[in-house]
């Protein structure tokens, strides 16, 4: 007597079904997937609207997106000259670009990488050195580093200073628009580090290219990338604190001009590049003669306190660390700067 059961005949489904239900099922994992990634897409010319999605992870802090004492001792070209890429003899470059846009000369060699292979591939094609961060409508490794450069210090003060969730006139989320005409909402409890490196790789990569880059784990994005380059440093690090907890003191600083002289104060406040928003870092101060294109070669801009010449680029920049409280100042449109860094000045001192 055999005691096997009669299990019943198999079922048999049509092909076409088959196939409705493979469809449905890899529908609903592209869904899970875009829930866990925190996204929502359409097509630009989609007029429906999507539910709104959860956050992605930060993939960098505030207070590592900046140049500040959370970039040390670290120099930008002994770093580069340590290296096999194509962009080891372009540290001055590099680190020029980051200094004056006060950029993380870390965050823009990540990029550089993740887009080119220039840090660290010896074998990197032409191609590579003209579009080194990929942006199609500038030539050229200056021209590339630049865009990059300005164009993430323009998206993390715009989210950091203009963007507010509770407005209404703003919405709650943001919208990005990809090469491949893809356009993704995103929660806009970003914080302002992790929206601009987000925005700004949206325009030099495809959606699917993005997904990968932004992500906080996989093998070809920022922060693993970072990681690799700069292991033992922390992206995610939050000990640099990006808003002062107060003024400097009041005896701190003067003009930087001579103690007797009168010159024009010819910019209210405004950014670094001459625009009256946030964050209002600057104000401008000529001499009364000459003009930018033929300046004076008898006037002195002074230090406005004592401190160390803690970077210089060219003529574009020279640094002073006053070491009080973490303050700084910044001297900008000089001509035959006469200073070096190291270099110790009292406050008054051309």
């Amino acid at each position: 007597m055999s005691d096997k059961k009669y299990l019943g005949k198999p079922v048999y489904l049509p092909p076409r079904l088959v196939g409705i239900i493979i469809l449905l099922i890899l529908a609903l994992l592209i869904l899970m997937a875009n829930q866990l990634v925190g996204v929502s897409w359409a097509r630009p010319d989609d007029p429906g609207t999507s539910p709104p999605p959860h956050p992605l992870p930060a993939i960098l802090s505030d207070g590592q997106f900046v140049y500040g004492p959370n970039v040390g001792s670290f120099e930008t070209r002994q770093f580069l000259e340590a290296q096999t890429g194509m962009l080891r003899d372009y540290g001055e470059l590099v680190e020029c670009q980051a200094q004056y846009y006060s950029i993380n000369p870390k965050v823009l060699l990540t990029i550089i990488e993740m887009q080119s292979g220039l840090v660290t591939e010896p074998r990197s094609s032409p191609e590579a050195i003209r579009f080194a961060v990929q942006y199609r409508d500038a030539e050229g490794l200056q021209s590339q580093i630049a865009w990059l450069a300005e164009e993430l210090y323009r998206q993390f003060y715009w989210h950091l200073y203009v963007y507010e969730p509770g407005q209404k006139q703003i919405g709650s989320d943001l919208e990005f628009v990809f090469q491949d005409g893809i356009t993704v909402k995103t929660s806009g409890s970003l914080n302002a580090a992790t929206y601009a490196l987000q925005a700004t790789l949206a325009q030099v990569s495809t959606y699917e290219r993005w997904q990968r880059l932004a992500s906080y784990d996989a093998p070809q994005g920022f922060y693993a990338t970072y990681l690799r380059l700069f292991p033992g440093d922390n992206p995610l690090d939050t000990s640099n604190v990006i808003q002062p907890n107060a003024t400097p003191p009041a005896d701190l600083l003067k003009l930087p001009l001579p103690s007797g002289e009168t010159w024009k104060f010819s910019g209210g406040p405004h950014a670094w590049d001459g625009v009256a928003t946030n964050p209002w870092s600057s104000v401008d101060f000529a001499p009364p003669t000459g003009s930018c294109e033929s300046p004076p070669t008898d006037r002195w801009v002074v230090a406005a306190a004592s401190g160390t010449v803690s970077s210089t680029c060219g003529t574009c920049l020279i640094e002073i660390n006053h070491g009080t409280g973490g303050w700084s100042t910044r001297y900008y449109h000089l001509t035959n700067p006469q200073v070096s860094v190291g270099r110790q000045l009292p406050r008054g001192r051309p």
